[in-house]
């Protein structure tokens, strides 16, 4: 580079001219310039041979010893100034090559950083990611300063399923109850029994029944007014797990509840929009690998708890062929469902849930409704073992399905302390293996030996009583 010469060549010059200045000579050819530099070499080491003759030489005394310190500070005192004394080209040339300098170093650190892209911007996918960001950013939005905006929210939609004792227009003229428990029943609240689809237990690739549990309290016994606020009452219960506890003003529970607002909305916007959030994981950190290794860890894992388990004395010939059986019938879910990665599957799957802007307790309700008519969908479907994936993938933990008699390890676990990509296989084994083996035990006790004592305990008493 051109520039960089002329400052080397320009230094070197000015090193030269310092030198012949301090000898009392500004204008000297070669040859004496030369001269100059060995009689200013030789006189240096002469200077540095005293110095170290005279700590250990006999007779030496604090001022000798200022004296030579003066003297050599007097010899090398011409480099300061000639240092200092510089051309205005030489200055604005040190100046340019310090810019370039700094230029090189931060292009250096930020090409060498990792990229983190702003949330708003990736990663790109159909409406379903815009209604997932939107479903979030209402429930962050949710903060007691809007408490009084959404408890008139919440009156709204009392008033709407016929009120209650606290409300301004108080009447029971125009309400039935059957009325309004089908009002609630479709906001997703239970108050006296719950209804859900499942796969039928006798058929379980066949057909899907619908399960409830009976009602509990004997309704004829309330008077209309008492209904009425019960089922208000349930309601709110319902709705007050997403939100923070200052907009309903509580302070001691026993129920469980999110404090921090982040996880909160995080968690309950996960859990409406599990395929979406997946999906949103997957293309943002590249977390694709790792499959091949999980389904070595559970063929080894199965084919140990084949060996060591199944095999001991406790369980005759018949029912370890039939443990075998069922447990290479086991269908392995590793990571995530294919098909969330196709933006027009989102954004079919998720069409008929609307999400409003800034509107979180409006997006609960449209939740609510959402999940009524996917459990209605499902009832007329067949099941598909195969296929199915009832957790989302952003999900930190393992699952075991009876009726299904499948397994699914979401991509969310195949991280520390459980997962090391290409980490030792003693490691994977301790962590994940032991995961996988407690997850194929429920296909063989999914209650456990307490939940059974309780049971056989609780049948002997209803006999005795």
């Amino acid at each position: 580079m051109w520039w960089l010469r002329i400052i080397v060549v320009s230094y070197c010059h000015r090193i030269v001219q310092c030198r012949a200045t301090a000898f009392g000579n500004t204008r000297l050819d070669k040859k004496e310039l030369r001269a100059a530099c060995t009689e200013e070499n030789e006189l240096l080491n002469t200077t540095s041979v005293k110095m170290t003759e005279a700590p250990f030489g006999s007779g030496r005394s604090d001022s000798d010893e200022d004296d030579i310190v003066e003297d050599y500070d007097e010899s090398v005192s011409f480099k300061t100034p000639c240092l200092r004394d510089r051309t205005p080209l030489e200055r604005f040339l040190l100046l340019v090559l310090l810019v370039c300098l700094v230029v090189i170093i931060g292009l250096a650190v930020g090409l060498t950083r990792p990229q983190i892209v702003p949330d708003s911007d990736t990663p790109s996918g159909g409406t379903s990611f815009d209604k997932t960001r939107a479903l979030y950013r209402s429930c962050m939005e949710a903060t007691p300063e809007r408490r009084q905006q959404i408890l008139d929210q919440f009156s709204s939609i009392l008033e709407s399923i016929g009120g209650w004792s606290l409300s301004a227009n108080d009447s029971l003229d125009h309400w039935t109850f059957m009325v309004g428990l089908e009002k609630v029943h479709k906001l997703g609240v239970w108050p006296f029994f719950k209804l859900k689809v499942e796969v039928d237990e006798r058929e379980p690739t066949k057909s899907n029944i619908i399960k409830s549990g009976s009602i509990n309290i004997f309704i004829s016994i309330f008077f209309s007014r008492d209904l009425r606020d019960y089922l208000a009452l349930s309601v709110l219960r319902s709705f007050k797990q997403y939100f923070e506890r200052d907009i309903f003003e509580i302070k001691n529970t026993e129920e469980d509840s999110i404090d921090e607002p982040w996880k909160r909305c995080t968690f309950y916007t996960n859990k409406a929009m599990g395929f979406s959030t997946g999906a949103m994981y997957v293309k943002s950190t590249g977390s694709e690998d790792g499959v091949k290794n999980m389904e070595r860890l559970i063929t080894f894992v199965k084919i140990a708890f084949k060996d060591h388990l199944l095999h001991k004395f406790w369980m005759d010939k018949d029912t370890q062929k039939r443990a075998e059986k069922k447990v290479d019938a086991i269908i392995d879910k590793i990571s995530y469902p294919s098909y969330i990665l196709n933006d027009t599957f989102l954004d079919k799957y998720y069409e008929k849930l609307v999400v409003v802007p800034h509107d979180w307790l409006a997006n609960l309700a449209s939740w609510r409704k959402f999940l009524l008519g996917a459990m209605n969908s499902e009832l007329k479907a067949v099941p598909d073992r195969k296929t199915s994936w009832l957790r989302p993938p952003v999900t930190v933990n393992a699952f075991y399905s009876a009726t299904r008699n499948d397994v699914i390890f979401p991509i969310a676990m195949f991280h520390l302390p459980f997962y090391i990509p290409d980490g030792p296989g003693a490691v994977n084994f301790g962590a994940m293996g032991s995961i996988i083996g407690h997850e194929i035990t429920h296909a063989f006790d999914i209650q456990g030996s307490s939940k059974i004592v309780i049971m056989v305990f609780s049948t002997i008493c209803l006999v005795v009583v």
